[in-house]
């Protein structure tokens, strides 16, 4: 789940929402 976090953050998008919700919620806010 982390590299479809990494994915988002290099602009691809790859949301996870299993378990990617807590963790990758700081990575989103920062690419607002």
């Amino acid at each position: 789940a982390r590299n479809c976090c990494a994915a988002s953050e290099v602009g691809l998008f790859t949301y996870c929402p299993q378990n990617g919700e807590d963790w990758c919620d700081k990575i989103y806010d920062y690419l607002k």
